[in-house]
């Protein structure tokens, strides 16, 4: 037998010696303990489940409660998984930056350097006098190819910050519905292995506010790339290095690594 079951069944007051079986009832009169007994047992009967299910599993108005809690607990468990698995998304995108943009400088550089080039003072390249223009127009080529290239990873980091801006959104929408019945205690109150929900829902508007602004920094620096400013093209790989180290580069992985046990109940 379970311990579980031995502090149920002590709890039980049909297995309990009651004052009625400790009644000095003559000989004779064993009937009236037996009928006596019978009643108290009638009347017994539907609290006992009661009284299991209390020791089980809490109150039905406790349950009831709680049942509102419960709800966000579950949209908080259900969102921090995708903000995991974008985090791996927005990450491989920003690593497959940093070749590409180092390749777009050195373009530049090229472009720079055939343009202070004169080749009509190089007596090898007189004979091709639309050499410097097809060359230029190969590198440009060049280059285009890479812009493209860093168009489809912006692409990856705006489809990371709409597909974490939803799922927040849709944990704070649940958390507006049951707010009344959750109560402020309920929200602000940590468990052992767990974080607040207030802290949680706090900690998802940050995740939430870190992609948006991260993204816009980011399409902004590459959508002032023209040709026609070579400096800025070859200044890009240092801008990009800005911009991540002015952000709090953790951000993400520590609020992660804050609710893991809490993922794991």
């Amino acid at each position: 037998m379970s311990e579980k079951r031995r502090r149920l069944d002590a709890r039980n007051p049909l297995k309990q010696e009651t004052a009625l079986s400790r009644l000095p009832f003559p000989r004779g009169n064993q009937g009236l303990l037996q009928k006596a007994e019978a009643g108290r047992a009638r009347w017994l009967t539907p609290v006992i489940p009661a009284l299991w299910k209390t020791e089980a599993g809490g109150s039905p108005e406790k349950m009831t409660q709680d049942r509102p809690l419960l709800a966000v607990q579950e949209a908080l468990k259900k969102c921090f998984p995708v903000v995991e698995e974008q985090q791996g998304l927005w990450q491989s995108a920003l690593r497959d930056c940093q070749p590409l943009l180092s390749s777009l400088s050195n373009l530049a550089e090229q472009l720079q350097a055939a343009q202070n080039l004169r080749f009509e003072d190089v007596p090898a390249l007189r004979a091709f006098p639309d050499l410097k223009e097809r060359l230029r127009r190969k590198q440009l080529v060049a280059g285009d190819i890479v812009l493209d290239k860093l168009g489809e990873r912006l692409a990856i980091l705006l489809k990371v910050r709409d597909m974490v801006s939803s799922h927040v959104e849709r944990v704070f929408q649940i958390y507006e519905q049951h707010a009344d019945t959750v109560g402020i205690d309920a929200v602000l109150q940590p468990s052992a292995v767990s974080p607040s929900v207030a802290d949680m829902l706090e900690w998802l508007q940050d995740i939430e506010r870190h992609y948006r602004k991260s993204y816009l920094k980011r399409k902004y620096l590459l959508s002032s790339i023209q040709w026609g400013d070579l400096a800025n093209i070859q200044a890009l790989p240092k801008a990009w290095d800005r911009i991540s180290k002015d952000e709090h580069q953790d951000l993400v992985q520590d609020i992660l690594l804050n609710v893991s046990f809490f993922l794991e109940e």
